[in-house]
């Protein structure tokens, strides 16, 4: 997804897992394939041990993006991205678009893992920075109440200063 390979999934997760000493697995399944096609790449041997992995993980890492933003960096079709604006989707993650009131308003076929996929893992952490992500980072992270948040000091203060002003549900 996108063009720099430096901010991808796979490449941060390779470098996390250096840096700690431990090992990680690529899948290198493009995001937008058509379900025939994902349904073949599945059945593949080296494929299928990656998914398995993730589904037996105990920890989730994921990443917290702007919904218009995420799915106009997947190459979704304008008519897409419309009406997810008019379901009025703030957050993504895990290739759900979530509104204000952390609704999943609508969702991708995720390869690797899907919302109810996340349910299952004990402790995720959730990572975003920057205070044009605090909208999505409360739409999807509101009752999520296994995560961790790794964020920056401007989210940080925004969302206790919007706690503490019981500003959070009328985002």
């Amino acid at each position: 997804m996108g063009r720099k390979v430096e901010s991808q999934a796979n490449t941060l997760a390779a470098s996390l897992a250096k840096k700690v000493n431990g090992t990680y697995k690529l899948l290198h399944i493009p995001e937008n394939v058509s379900l025939d096609v994902l349904e073949g790449l599945l059945k593949e041997k080296q494929i299928k041990e990656v998914i398995e992995n993730i589904h037996n993980a105990n920890i989730l890492i994921y990443g917290i993006g702007n919904a218009i933003h995420m799915a106009k960096k997947r190459g979704s079709s304008e008519e897409y991205i419309n009406n997810l604006e008019k379901l009025g989707a703030v957050g993504e993650a895990f290739g759900c678009y979530f509104n204000k009131d952390s609704k999943v308003v609508s969702q991708n076929n995720p390869i690797g893992i899907n919302i109810n996929d996340a349910k299952k893992i004990n402790t995720h952490i959730a990572v975003a920075a920057g205070k044009n992500k605090v909208e999505a980072i409360i739409a999807t992270e509101m009752y999520n109440t296994n995560a961790v948040l790794v964020t920056d000091e401007a989210v940080g203060r925004k969302i206790a200063e919007l706690i503490k002003s019981n500003l959070i549900n009328k985002i």
